[in-house]
């Protein structure tokens, strides 16, 4: 399943493979669009008070629990490898069929709108990360109607920022939200507007990382001792490449070669790949951060 324009006429958007992009502010990371988000259909509310006693009130919370049982079975597929900048995510939307039961998402006047939005961490050597946050919009290409058993899949392609990107690591978690007019299940149509997918996580690192995630151990030993500013976003991408299971092993690594960096702006890089790999910040303070890894080591938090 692919997307197309929404049926009725919408903003100018940056149209990208069949994905009509719109964005909540002007210009972005992820690429400059143009336009205004596209209004969702009003639908009662499940997420207000009710009375189950009643017959709307039932009808609300039937409503609820097919929505959460949908929001525990449909996801963005995770990427099995980092990303890289200047390349396109291809986003792959599963939607299984939980309920045993056909059933059918009923479409709105627009067409079934997707609302991806973006929590992105931008890492740059030797500075503080800033958070961004973005949305897109796209817009599905055929019915959501499931048989029983049966899996409805999206390929989306989402473009990652630019090829000349200067950070050195995005931490991304990427959400999407599916508004509809309802569900038809059972003979009965209940209201439910929207569909929460669970999301997904990943990284977007410059390209030909594939080295330093083989021996990122190897590779920060090397590339600490380079003195070059061009290496620091290597340092901080060897760094953001250890497993996660060996991370107290890499902090440790860090703080351990801090006599060894070759200049202020190499050991500030060094403090960097130490708040990604904790989520400390002791700034730019060697001694804070041999301080807190010792009482850790104690026992601390």
């Amino acid at each position: 399943m692919s997307l197309r324009t929404p049926r009725n006429p919408q903003p100018p958007g940056l149209m990208a493979r069949g994905l009509l992009l719109l964005t909540g502010f002007g210009g972005s990371l992820l690429g400059s669009c143009s336009g205004a988000p596209v209004a969702a259909t009003p639908q009662p509310s499940v997420e207000d008070p009710f009375d189950a006693s009643t017959e709307v009130g039932m009808r609300i919370l039937r409503a609820r629990l097919l929505r959460e049982q949908l929001e525990g079975s449909w996801r963005i597929e995770q990427p099995e490898r980092p990303q890289e900048f200047g390349s396109a995510l291809d986003a792959r939307l599963l939607l299984p069929n939980p309920f045993g039961r056909p059933f059918e998402m009923i479409e709105p006047l627009q067409g079934y709108i997707v609302e991806f939005d973006w929590r992105i961490e931008r890492w740059l050597p030797f500075a503080a990360a800033e958070v961004l946050r973005h949305r897109q919009v796209a817009a599905l290409d055929r019915l959501l109607e499931f048989q029983i058993g049966e899996q409805i899949e999206s390929r989306l392609p989402l473009p990652l920022g630019a090829p000349g990107e200067a950070s050195a690591v995005w931490r991304v978690r990427l959400a999407a939200t599916i508004r509809v007019d309802g569900i038809r299940i059972d003979g009965e149509e209940l209201p439910v507007s929207k569909v929460r997918l669970s999301p997904a996580s990943f990284l977007v690192v410059p390209g030909n990382w594939e080295p330093l995630a083989e021996d990122p151990f190897g590779s920060l030993e090397r590339l600490i001792a380079i003195p070059n500013a061009e290496v620091d976003r290597h340092v901080l991408v060897a760094a953001a490449m250890v497993p996660r299971a060996r991370r107290d092993e890499a902090i440790q690594f860090l703080i351990d070669r801090f006599d060894q960096a070759p200049n202020l702006r190499r050991l500030d890089t060094m403090m960097a790949a130490l708040r990604f790999l904790t989520g400390r910040d002791f700034q730019e303070n060697p001694i804070l951060w041999k301080e807190w890894w010792e009482d850790r080591k104690m026992g601390g938090s």
